[in-house]
């Protein structure tokens, strides 16, 4: 064996073990053919990690040496102990990608050179000829596609999976997706379901976090934590703006009807009313027992994102993740450094990918943007948001299924109607209802819109809402 493949295998089962994290958005573990490991100890301890759970921060090099020492005689093991030894813990997964394909390289040139000594030793005839040419053909087609995973069905498969989406969803107590909570809005965008990309877009200070923790808040009920499951419902949170206690913090005092400034008096040490304290410690227990996943790295690369929301697919039923907010996430800093791209290419790549991973996990990912400024330049009517207002939009309007903005309700803006084609809901969701704007009744509660400009499936349109600022409450405007 080359220095170079067996520098390849110890880099490849290094980054699994150490740097899980970062690179199961380059190779699955179960994608990676264990025939490409060719040392002895390599293949060993590579099959050892297929079998075992992975931990939130990778692979145990002490578990991993327990297991193989249940498996194998005491020679082995010992060479298997040194070889664990030497692996690098440096960071070899940068370079991931290159070492993976000097293994599947060095796997097809064996493979390659086996089928052509093949070759070389069958006698032909024009009896055989066709047989045997139609055997290598095969096995050259296997050699070649080693790790290559077929990217097309034929139509009877596409029936297959188009019968069972409707089996789903004839009845409505097999929907497993979840709503947004507002029965409005949920007969217009059918609910929050998988494999779609939604935006949520504002101007600083409208309210789109809250807005986002609202949805959360509405849908606790149905990612509890139940440990006779397998896999548990759950919704992910990355806050690229503020802290994960932060944003607990906005939750609890939705979830209790306090208004902030008390959370803030116990944060402080000063007291509160007796029901007040037995409000606030019983929505702890509530948030306490779902599974809501928090992640509040500020300087997050979109691979970064990626590799988690797989990490948290594996290990939950992934509902929903939301994204706070689209412009803060940063591109690999090898894209970063490349002067040539434009904030407007760096959007496009990032919204790309995550339509692309939202199809590919069967997950919902809803991400909060930023509006244009120049919007605020804009007077009267023409203050409503449009697609094109979208800040560096890149390509969000064309990867978006759904587009929603949020704006502070405009006074000439006297109604809203449901649109002549809307129909009665076929998960039972309701009719739309027809509401009047009500009147701002103080500076704490404020009329905020929400329109849909783009909905892929669906009806657009505007709903008008009640924002309740202090506890950081959304409910439909009557």
């Amino acid at each position: 064996m080359s220095f170079e493949v067996e520098k390849a295998e110890k880099a490849v089962l290094s980054s699994y073990i150490y740097h899980y994290l970062e690179i199961i958005n380059f190779a699955e573990l179960e994608s990676v053919p264990l025939e490409f490991f060719v040392r002895e100890e390599a293949r060993a301890i590579f099959k050892v990690l297929l079998e075992m759970e992975v931990q939130s921060k990778g692979y145990d090099p002490i578990l991993i040496y327990e297991t193989l020492k249940r498996q194998n005689n005491i020679d082995f093991l010992n060479r298997c102990s040194r070889y664990l030894e030497e692996l690098p813990r440096e960071s070899q997964y940068i370079n991931f990608k290159k070492y993976l394909s000097i293994l599947q390289a060095n796997w097809i040139k064996k493979q390659l050179s086996g089928l052509t000594i093949e070759i070389q030793n069958t006698s032909l005839s024009h009896n055989n000829i066709d047989e045997f040419l139609q055997k290598w053909h095969e096995s050259f087609i296997d050699i070649t596609t080693k790790n290559s995973k077929l990217n097309y069905l034929i139509s009877s498969e596409v029936i297959k999976c188009y019968e069972e989406l409707v089996r789903r969803n004839q009845n409505n107590k097999n929907i497993t997706f979840l709503r947004t909570g507002f029965p409005v809005l949920d007969a217009k965008i059918r609910g929050l379901k998988p494999g779609q990309f939604i935006v949520i877009a504002s101007r600083p200070g409208v309210g789109k976090t809250t807005f986002a923790l609202n949805l959360i808040e509405n849908n606790l009920s149905r990612v509890l934590i139940d440990k006779e499951q397998k896999l548990n419902p759950a919704i992910g949170v990355f806050s690229l703006e503020m802290t994960n206690e932060s944003i607990m913090e906005k939750l609890i005092a939705l979830r209790s009807k306090m208004e902030l400034f008390k959370l803030h008096r116990i944060m402080e040490d000063k007291s509160i009313h007796t029901e007040d304290w037995a409000t606030y410690t019983a929505a702890k227990e509530d948030i306490g027992k779902t599974n809501l996943l928090f992640c509040d790295d500020t300087n997050i690369t979109i691979n970064k994102i990626i590799s988690t929301i797989k990490f948290w697919n594996r290990k939950y039923d992934l509902k929903v993740v939301i994204i706070d907010y689209l412009q803060l996430i940063n591109l690999p800093l090898e894209k970063e450094l490349n002067s040539n791209i434009t904030t407007h290419q760096k959007i496009s790549l990032i919204s790309r990918q995550l339509k692309i991973l939202s199809i590919e996990l069967d997950v919902c990912i809803l991400s909060l943007s930023q509006l244009n400024r120049k919007l605020e330049e804009r007077k009267g009517m023409e203050r409503v948001p449009v697609l094109s207002d979208l800040r560096d939009s890149g390509s969000i309007e064309q990867d978006a299924d759904i587009v929603m903005f949020l704006y502070p309700f405009i006074q000439r803006e006297e109604k809203f109607n449901r649109r002549d084609d809307d129909e009665d809901d076929e998960f039972g969701f309701g009719e739309i209802e027809e509401y009047s704007a009500p009147e701002i009744r103080s500076r704490s509660e404020q009329t905020v819109v929400l329109k849909i400009g783009k909905n892929r499936h669906g009806p657009i349109g505007s709903i008008n809402f009640k924002f309740e600022k202090e506890f950081g409450k959304f409910s439909i405007s009557r």
